[in-house]
């Protein structure tokens, strides 16, 4: 006995701090933590980086090129030898020779400006997917989240089941053992608790995987973690307070953003195809040393260089015609693709309505459901309906509030993506 009490005491010491342990979030706070967690996010952030990077790398062509250079040499024997019948001359049996060269260009047929662009177009891109990568974690993360409110609140309906079948049970016992009921009704309220039992294994199953999936997601052990729910189930929720012109959020998302950068990089792709069949000028200097007669010789020169690519003019053309169709296909599909994102944003414009009136639909099934359980089990209790009708009643209102569950949940991810096609 006073082991017994031992334990039971260490369970009521530890069990408080497993649930301190336990943190539960809301559906705001699962959003931000599966945005720091996912892995395409922080590939995006990289790809942000590495786009940077060649941005800056593209820069330096605007900047002068310098080089230096060093020869030295001994040989075992003098390389330039002359003989002139009376007298010879030999040197060259080592020398050195060093210099600098400073190259800067002036014009090159907008190269150098337009690669430029086109890294920086590039770097604009990666954040505009990074963009695109976030509002689909954002939108998966609440997927999750309500997949767990989901399979939660069917449990918390179930327990309501269950405390009415319990119930139901202890009065028909009751019924049974006085005469006035027969046994065929005990059976049918054991078999519909089975159902119950039956079903809450394959809750308790859904439950702990979707923990699993929105642990695994945010980057938090599935032991640490539980969900905090909104849900009342009856409740009419506010609706959502939408734009009625989808056209005019068009703009707005980053697949259009994403396209019209890709019309930039096409336009910036045909300059650069075109400066390839124009003149390069180019200034420079050159300082030098050496010394191979044993005397130091230092000489400084300027010179301009351009150089005329004659053979691009006819060989380029090919290029040039490629990547103007190439700009042509960009912008038809920047035109086509801004229909369909307007009628995307009209999609999930109505499917936040269609969600909304669906709960209403909910609501009255519930009250109906709850209106005929009630008028069941009087008329049960009065002997003018079955058992089985009254089971029905019951199921019927389980099934009521499960749908309202769903459609709840169904609500609040249409608006998630509403925001993710407007905002």
């Amino acid at each position: 006995m006073k082991t017994k009490r031992i334990i039971t005491l260490a369970m009521a010491l530890v069990m408080p701090l497993a649930l301190l342990a336990q943190h539960s979030y809301t559906a705001e706070e699962v959003s931000k933590m599966a945005i720091e967690h996912n892995i395409s996010v922080r590939t995006a952030d990289n790809q942000i980086s590495q786009a940077s990077e060649t941005r800056k790398d593209t820069y330096n062509a605007f900047l002068p090129k310098v080089s230096a250079s060093a020869i030295g040499f001994a040989a075992d024997k003098h390389l330039l030898d002359l003989n002139l019948g009376l007298a010879s001359y030999s040197a060259l049996k080592n020398g050195v020779t060093a210099g600098v060269s400073v190259m800067q260009p002036i014009y090159a047929g907008g190269r150098i400006s337009n690669s430029y662009k086109l890294s920086k177009y590039g770097e604009d891109a990666a954040r505009i997917q990074k963009d695109i990568s976030i509002r689909q974690v954002t939108y998966n993360a609440q997927r999750y989240f309500w997949q767990v409110v989901d399979c939660k609140e069917a449990i918390r309906t179930l327990d309501v089941s269950d405390s009415l079948l319990n119930k139901l049970h202890i009065d028909v016992s009751s019924a049974v053992k006085a005469g006035l009921k027969n046994r065929n009704d005990l059976l049918k309220v054991e078999l519909e608790q089975n159902k119950n039992e039956s079903a809450r294994i394959k809750l308790n199953n859904a439950l702990n995987q979707s923990l699993l999936l929105l642990a695994q997601y945010i980057g938090k052990p599935q032991t640490s973690i539980d969900i905090s729910s909104p849900i009342e189930i009856g409740k009419q929720p506010n609706l959502y307070t939408m734009e009625v012109s989808p056209s005019d959020k068009v703009e707005q998302r980053p697949e259009y953003k994403l396209l019209k950068k890709n019309i930039d990089i096409s336009q910036t792709n045909l300059n650069i195809e075109k400066g390839k069949s124009l003149p390069t000028l180019s200034v420079g200097a050159s300082y030098s040393y050496d010394n191979f007669f044993d005397k130091n010789n230092l000489s400084g020169a300027v010179f301009v260089t351009l150089s005329v690519p004659i053979s691009n003019l006819w060989e380029g053309g090919h290029n040039e015609k490629k990547a103007s169709l190439q700009l042509q296909n960009a912008m038809e599909t920047l035109q086509d693709n801004r229909e369909l994102l307007a009628i995307d944003i009209q999609k999930a414009h109505d499917d936040v309505i269609e969600a909304w009136q669906q709960i209403k639909v909910c609501i009255k099934s519930i009250t109906q459901a709850e209106e005929n359980l009630r008028l069941n089990t009087n008329t049960y209790r009065a002997g003018t309906t079955t058992m089985s009708d009254m089971l029905d009643a019951q199921a019927a209102l389980q099934n009521a509030k499960n749908e309202y569950i769903q459609a709840y949940a169904a609500y609040q991810l249409c608006i998630v993506d509403y925001k993710n096609k407007t905002e």
